[in-house]
C-alpha cells in the first residue's frame, strides 16, 4: 500500500514536470520566432527601438534557456540557436 501511494505521487511530480517544462517551451518558441522576425528587419541596426526590443527578447529567451530548461533540453538547444546581443 506504501509503494503504490509513492508511485502516484511520483507519476504525479513527473506529469506536473512535464507540463512545467511544456509551458516554458512553449514560451521559448514564441520568443525565438519574435527573434528571428526582428533579425530579418533590414534596419534593425539603425533603429534604436528595434535594438531594445531584440536584445529584450534575447535575455527573455536567455533567461528561460539557462533557467528553466532540463540539460537535455539545453544540450538541443545550444546546437541549433546562435543569436548576439546587437549594441
Amino acid at each position: 500500500m506504501i509503494i503504490l501511494f509513492f508511485n502516484i505521487i511520483f507519476l504525479i511530480c513527473i506529469t506536473i514536470l512535464g507540463i512545467h517544462q511544456g509551458f516554458y517551451l512553449y514560451e521559448f518558441n514564441k520568443i525565438l520566432k519574435n527573434l528571428k522576425v526582428l533579425g530579418e528587419n533590414k534596419d534593425l541596426k539603425e533603429n534604436k527601438k528595434n535594438i531594445l526590443e531584440y536584445n529584450y527578447n534575447l535575455a527573455q529567451l536567455n533567461y528561460i534557456f539557462c533557467v528553466c530548461f532540463s540539460t537535455p533540453m539545453k544540450k538541443y538547444f545550444e546546437k541549433k540557436i546562435k543569436f548576439e546581443y546587437i549594441e
